[in-house]
C-alpha cells in the first residue's frame, strides 16, 4: 500500500496509537542528565579558606578529605586535584569525575557540610573501584566526625 504523501513509501495497518509522524527536525529526547548542581559546589577562594582553616580531617592512601559544617544545610564540594599527584589531564579529570559522582550519590547524608577534596600521590594510579571504595570510607568518617563528636578522624 502506497502513501500519498511520499511516492515509493509503504506503510503497515498499525493501530492508531502506535502510528508516529516524525519530522526530520524532530529529536529523540535526550536522557536525563544528573548533574553536579551549582549549589553543591564551593563558590569562591573565601569557602576554600574558610574550609582549610578549621576542618575535620580523613585521610588514607587516595585522598584527603577536609570537611566543615555551613550554614546553608546544603552540602558543598570543593576540588584540589593537583598536578603534582596526577599528572597527566584526563587522569585529573577522571579523579575529579569519580570524587563529583560519589559526593552527589552521598549528599543526603552530608547535608550542611563543606568538603575539600585533595588527592594524594597514589591517586593517579588508583582503579575506579578502589576510588570508589575509599571514598564511601571517607563520607562515613566525615559524617561521623561532623555529626557525631567534632573530632578529627586518621
Amino acid at each position: 500500500m502506497h502513501s500519498g504523501n511520499t511516492p515509493g513509501a509503504t506503510t503497515k495497518n498499525l493501530a492508531p496509537e502506535l502510528q508516529t509522524t516524525t519530522t526530520h527536525n524532530s529529536k529523540p529526547p535526550e536522557p536525563r542528565r544528573q548533574r553536579f548542581a551549582q549549589r553543591h559546589r564551593l563558590p569562591d577562594e573565601a569557602a576554600y579558606s574558610r574550609v582549610f582553616g578549621g576542618a575535620s580531617r580523613s585521610r588514607d592512601r587516595l585522598f584527603t578529605i577536609l570537611s566543615r559544617r555551613n550554614d546553608s544545610g546544603v552540602a558543598r564540594l570543593g576540588l584540589a586535584i593537583s598536578r603534582k599527584h596526577c599528572r597527566r589531564a584526563t587522569t585529573r579529570n577522571r579523579v575529579k569525575r569519580i570524587v563529583r559522582e560519589s559526593f552527589r550519590q552521598h549528599l543526603e547524608s552530608l547535608a550542611g557540610l563543606d568538603v575539600v577534596v585533595l588527592a594524594q600521590a597514589g591517586t593517579a594510579d588508583a582503579d575506579n573501584r578502589a576510588l570508589f571504595d575509599s571514598l564511601a570510607k571517607h563520607w562515613q568518617k566525615t559524617r561521623s566526625a561532623q555529626f557525631d563528636g567534632q573530632s578529627d578522624s586518621q
